[in-house]
């Protein structure tokens, strides 16, 4: 009897040190994974730390968190001179109500209000078709070089197109607009080109 509970306390000791063992070295992985993921978390100069499941970084001296890495969104075909857009004070943001998408659209078209006015620009809310709205009809038709348009609209393809003080960004799916938005303000912010 005395060498079954001997045995006993002997295999309940090993569990307990092998249970001990696997939570320090979990500890440890993550502590080295961290350390390894801030190294990696550079892009462009710019430190990004992860943030309740986003990623937060310091622009112009402000902290702005996006949901997607810039390496995340580097497939996203840009075609033409994004920056003389947002160089100035205001950027108009529209799309058209009709469209499949307009809800994801409208989000972003907000999202992106928000950020570019925290950066101290100012983006006009507006729709290429107002109908019924107390919004502007505006669209690139209207897009000068001090109010530039960025219009986002339904694509057979996904990317993005800058014409002259246009930018056009095409989605294909509803999913596309959020990675769209962002990518356009990396280059807003000079973070991406």
């Amino acid at each position: 009897m005395q060498d079954d509970d001997t045995a006993l306390r002997t295999r309940k000791k090993y569990v307990g040190l092998f249970i001990i063992a696997v939570m320090v070295l979990s500890a440890f992985g993550f502590v080295l994974s961290y350390a390894q993921g801030e190294k990696s978390n550079r892009y462009n100069g710019f430190k990004f730390s992860p943030y309740r499941n986003q990623w937060q970084v310091t622009i112009d001296g402000i902290k702005t968190t996006f949901n997607y890495h810039p390496s995340d969104l580097e497939s996203i075909n840009l075609s033409g001179n994004i920056t003389s857009v947002f160089n100035g004070p205001v950027v108009v943001l529209t799309y058209d109500p009709r469209s499949n998408f307009s809800a994801q659209m409208a989000e972003e078209q907000y999202f992106m209000g928000v950020s570019l006015h925290e950066h101290g620009r100012f983006a006009l809310q507006a729709l290429t078709n107002a109908s019924g709205t107390e919004l502007q009809e505006l669209s690139c038709a209207n897009a000068t070089a001090e109010q530039p348009v960025v219009e986002f609209r339904e694509d057979d393809s996904t990317g993005i197109v800058v014409v002259g003080s246009c930018v056009i960004a095409r989605g294909a799916n509803q999913n596309d607009f959020y990675p769209l938005g962002e990518r356009l303000l990396y280059s807003a912010y000079g973070v991406m080109p």
